[in-house]
């Protein structure tokens, strides 16, 4: 919660996040959390661009009803259980396991990076 909170502070100059590796794992995790989450970040007017697993089609339709939202959809050969957020100049990196481990990387030259990667992407995955 502290790196999602960290990056959403971050969205209020940049007014977009972009996020990838996405499965469905965080609403499992956080389920209390994710609501209030999407209420703060739709209220600051972020743009949210989510790259799901076809396997959560059912997570993505949800999160696809929410304003400021876009989702599509990959084969899950590109994703892993790693989900990476990109936000202004911030990465903040997840691993959904049992043991949560969380990384928050504060470089525009890294962010700069995996947003290349994720526009890479968002042009290959499909429209839902």
């Amino acid at each position: 919660k502290t790196i999602l909170e960290l990056l959403l502070k971050e969205g209020e100059k940049s007014k977009e996040w972009l996020i990838f590796g996405t499965t469905g794992q965080a609403a499992e995790s956080l389920t209390y959390y994710l609501p209030q989450f999407h209420l703060k970040r739709i209220e600051k007017k972020i743009m949210f661009k989510a790259i799901y697993s076809k396997d959560s089609l059912e997570r993505a339709k949800e999160i696809k009803k929410l304003k400021l939202t876009d989702v599509r959809l990959l084969s899950k050969e590109y994703i892993t259980p790693t989900h990476i957020s990109i936000v202004g100049d911030k990465t903040g990196i997840i691993l959904w396991s049992e043991d949560i481990l969380g990384i928050l990387i504060e470089s525009k030259e890294i962010a700069e990076s995996f947003r290349s990667y994720f526009n890479l992407l968002w042009k290959i995955s499909k429209k839902i």
